[in-house]
C-alpha cells in the first residue's frame, strides 16, 4: 500500500504547532500559547486515505514533539491539554482503521508505556472503551504482553480474558516471599520471613507483620519477647517507647521513653523536645499517667532555656498542658509557684514574659 500523501504535510503542521516553548499566565490572560489549530487542516486531509500504521506513526511523533514542549514550557498545562485533544482523536481514529484488534490492543499497552504525560490515554480510551473484545482476543493479548511490558497490563489483559486460573497463578507468584507464603498458607515460613525483615529494618509495621504472623502459628509472647530483647540490645529506645505504647504498656514506655531521652541529651548537649515525639508521648500517657506527662512539659520547659520565638513558643504550649493537669490533681500551689518562678528569672525577657502571663 502506497505511503498516505498527507502524511508529511501533517507532520510539518506538528512541528510548526509544538515548536514554540510557551508561558502563559490563564488568569491574566498573559503570555505566549501554543496553537494546535493549525493541525486540523493537515489532519482533515491526511484523513482522506487513512492507515493505522500510518495513524500510530503520526501519534508516536507527535508525542514525541509534545513532550519536549510540554518539558520546556511554563504554561500551566494549556500546550498539554491542546496536545491531549489532537492525540486523543488519533488515538480514536486508530480504534476505527485497525485491522486486528489484537494488534490495536498490543499497540496501546506499547504506546502507553512510552506515553510520559499520558496525552493518548491509549488504556482507557482503546481498553476500557465501548467496543468489546472477545476472550480469545484478550487471551491473545495477554500471551504478547507476558514478557516484557508492565506487569499490570498482562494482569489486565488476563483478567479481561476471564482465565481466573492462570490470574491466580501470576498473582501469586508476583507476590513478594513474605505474602506468597501467607497465600499458600506455610506461616512458619511467612514468620521466618517476618522475623529476618524486623531485624533488618526494626520499625512498627515489621512489627506488627512479625506478630501478625506469630499469633496464627501460636507464638505471639516468644516473638514478642524475642523482638523486644532484640531492641533493647540495640538501644532502640524510640522504637519501644512507640511499640509499648502501640500495646498501651504505660509503665514499660515510660521507661524505655526516659532511657531515650537520657540518650539523646548525652549525645546532643540538649533535650530535643522540638521532636514532635516528646509531645506525642506526653499527649498519649497523660490521661493515665499525668504525674509523668507532667515530668515531660517540665523538662521541655526547662531545655527550651533560648530567646527565639520557637523556644517561647513550646514554653507556652507545655505551660497550656501543665495547667489543667496540675489543678486537677490540686497542685495549684504549685502550678503558681512555678508561674511566678519563671516570670522571676526571665524579667529581661519580655517576650517571653507576655507568654508566661497569658498562661497564669
Amino acid at each position: 500500500m502506497l505511503a498516505n500523501p498527507y502524511l508529511v504535510s501533517l507532520k510539518k503542521a506538528i512541528d510548526k504547532a509544538t515548536s514554540k516553548n510557551c508561558w502563559y499566565n490563564p488568569w491574566k490572560r498573559e503570555g505566549d500559547r501554543a496553537d494546535y489549530r493549525i493541525v486540523e487542516g493537515p489532519l482533515k486531509e491526511f484523513l482522506r486515505y487513512p492507515t493505522f500504521d500510518d495513524i500510530t506513526k503520526v501519534c508516536a511523533y507527535l508525542e514525541t514533539k509534545a513532550r519536549r514542549q510540554i518539558e520546556h514550557s511554563h504554561d500551566e498545562g494549556d500546550c498539554a491539554a491542546q496536545a491531549r485533544y489532537w492525540m486523543q482523536k488519533l488515538v480514536k481514529l486508530a480504534i476505527k482503521h485497525a485491522p486486528d484488534p489484537v494488534e490495536l490492543l498490543v499497540w496501546a499497552a506499547e504506546f502507553e508505556e512510552r506515553d510520559e504525560y499520558e496525552l493518548a490515554a491509549a488504556i482507557p480510551i482503546v481498553w476500557d472503551g465501548r467496543k468489546e473484545y472477545e476472550k480469545s482476543v484478550w487471551r491473545e493479548v495477554a500471551a504478547h504482553l507476558k514478557s516484557g511490558h508492565r506487569k499490570e497490563l498482562y494482569l489486565k489483559a488476563v483478567e479481561k480474558s476471564k482465565d481466573v486460573e492462570e490470574l491466580l497463578e501470576e498473582a501469586v507468584a508476583d507476590l513478594p516471599p513474605r505474602m506468597r507464603a501467607v497465600a499458600s498458607g506455610d506461616f512458619e515460613t511467612a514468620l521466618k520471613l517476618d522475623r529476618g525483615e524486623f531485624c533488618k529494618n526494626p520499625s512498627e509495621v515489621s512489627y506488627r507483620d512479625l506478630m501478625d504472623a506469630a499469633r496464627i502459628v501460636g507464638k505471639e509472647q516468644e516473638y514478642h519477647d524475642k523482638a523486644f530483647r532484640f531492641l533493647e540490645s540495640r538501644k532502640e529506645y524510640y522504637l519501644l517507647t512507640e511499640l509499648a505504647l502501640l500495646e498501651h504498656r504505660l509503665d514499660e514506655a515510660i521507661g524505655y521513653y526516659k532511657l531515650y531521652a537520657d540518650g539523646v541529651r548525652v549525645e546532643f548537649g540538649h533535650w530535643t523536645c522540638h521532636h514532635d515525639f516528646d509531645w506525642d508521648v506526653a499527649d498519649r500517657i497523660a490521661r493515665y499517667k499525668p504525674e509523668e506527662a507532667i515530668a515531660i512539659w517540665l523538662r521541655i520547659i526547662k531545655w527550651n532555656n533560648h530567646s527565639d520565638q520557637v523556644s517561647y513558643w513550646h514554653i507556652g504550649r507545655a505551660l497550656n498542658n501543665l495547667k489543667p493537669a496540675m489543678l486537677s490533681l490540686g497542685k495549684k500551689s504549685e502550678w503558681l509557684k512555678l508561674i511566678d518562678s519563671l516570670i522571676e528569672t526571665n524579667a529581661k525577657r519580655p517576650n517571653l514574659l507576655e507568654v508566661l502571663r497569658r498562661c497564669k
